[in-house]
């Protein structure tokens, strides 16, 4: 794979990672805010969801990149250790945060190079 065409693959995933995480957060808050009972969880739930999906759109702008992909990947460890302790881990999660941090990596090889 040339360089040009691992860079293109490097885009479609940073885009496809963004945009998998911003729908999921959105059907995230939609699902805790439809509940009936709007408890302190799902106000938390959606207020989680909806920082999530706000930094999954700024992921995309090179100027912010950086800073929110480690929110992100903080999101994503503190979601999948609160997942473990109510026992329904959710292995998406360290791969989103794997993903976050790939692409970081490859931002920070290419500003280098």
């Amino acid at each position: 794979m040339n360089e040009r065409t691992q860079q293109i693959a490097f885009r479609i995933f940073h885009y496809t990672l963004a945009l998998v995480v911003f729908v999921q957060s959105i059907q995230t808050v939609i699902h805790a805010t439809r509940s009936e009972h709007l408890l302190l969880h799902n106000t938390l739930l959606a207020s989680f969801a909806g920082l999530e999906a706000i930094a999954a759109l700024l992921f995309l702008i090179s100027r912010t990149m950086k800073a929110v992909g480690y929110l992100l990947i903080g999101i994503f460890l503190f979601a999948f250790i609160f997942h473990v302790l109510h026992g329904e881990p959710n292995l998406a999660l360290l791969v989103y945060a794997a993903g976050v941090a790939l692409i970081l990596a490859q931002s920070n090889a290419q500003r280098r190079g």
